[in-house]
Order: C-alpha cells, then sequence, then structure tokens
C-alpha cells in the first residue's frame, strides 16, 4: 500500500471523529506518510517553532507538513508528494503559522485536536494557548487500527527480516 492510500484511508477513518490530526516527527508520522524518524535535525534545535514540527491532517485536505528550514532542505524529502510541505523559518510566529493552518482547514472554534502519543508537553501547552476551547484526543489510537492490519509488502518485510 503506498503512502498516498495509507493518508486516504486515515484520512476516510477520522471523518466524524475529530477535526485535525497532529502528528510530530515520529514512527506515527513515518508510518503514515514515509517522512522518516531520523531525518538530520543538525544537533539540538532551538528555534521558536520545534513545538509544532510534524504533520498536520483533515479528514478532507491535503496534509501539511511543518519543518524547519536545514531540514526541508536538506533531510532527503524530496521523494515525499502526498503532503505540501511550508517551511518554519527563524523569523516566523509559530503560533500564526499554526492559526493560519486552522484557518486554511476552516477548523471550528473548538476544535477536536488528535495528537500522536509522542507529542510533546510543549506542543500542547502551546495549543492550548491558541485554541483554548480544544478538545485533544488520541491520533495514536485512531491511527492503530490502520497499523495492525497488515499489508501483503508489510508481510514480505517482516518474513524477510525474520
Amino acid at each position: 500500500m503506498s503512502f498516498t492510500e495509507r493518508i486516504q484511508r486515515f484520512q476516510k477513518s477520522i471523518t466524524g471523529k475529530v477535526d485535525v490530526v497532529f502528528l510530530p516527527i515520529s514512527t506515527d508520522l513515518q508510518y503514515l506518510t514515509g517522512v522518516p524518524r531520523d531525518i538530520p535535525n543538525y544537533g539540538a534545535v532551538m528555534h521558536p517553532g520545534a513545538w509544532l514540527e510534524g504533520a498536520w491532517l483533515t479528514p478532507d485536505a491535503k496534509p501539511i507538513l511543518l519543518l524547519p528550514r536545514m531540514t526541508a532542505e536538506f533531510g532527503g524529502l524530496n521523494e515525499i508528494s502526498n503532503i505540501e510541505i511550508r517551511v518554519l523559518g527563524d523569523w516566523d510566529d509559530p503560533a500564526n503559522l499554526v492559526r493560519d493552518i486552522f484557518k486554511g482547514f476552516n477548523l471550528p472554534a473548538a476544535p477536536r485536536i488528535a495528537i500522536s502519543n509522542q507529542t510533546t508537553g510543549e506542543s500542547v501547552v502551546n495549543l492550548q494557548k491558541i485554541i483554548p476551547g480544544a478538545q485533544f484526543l488520541s491520533a495514536t489510537d485512531l491511527l492503530r487500527p490502520l497499523r495492525v492490519v497488515k499489508s501483503e509488502d508489510e508481510i514480505a518485510v517482516m518474513r524477510r527480516a525474520g
């Protein structure tokens, strides 16, 4: 199954359950999109938007991946075609970037936001400041049903690994 198909299956599965999903750079994101969890980070990342690095998905819009410039340009992501990549500049206000994404997704005033179990506390605290009425759910729990049923390709990989 291609990553585009995985994203589409996931989007269909979250319809009516959540308004938006946030997956930081993690195993969840790699499984769903192919964005590697070990992309170069060039040491300790200490920029104002580090807390929102990852992908934003809704049931019906093209996913958006936010990355710092160095990672976006040198992270080996040139084969990723199923996601819109947006670059976080040191000059950007991270809260405004999130607001712009939410505005583009046309979210309700009090959205249901699913976040990966691997999301940092800093991310959650900042999201709560931006959207105080948001309800948070587990994106990992929503993704798990897709991950446990293996495709023929995944089974073949596991056999080779065994």
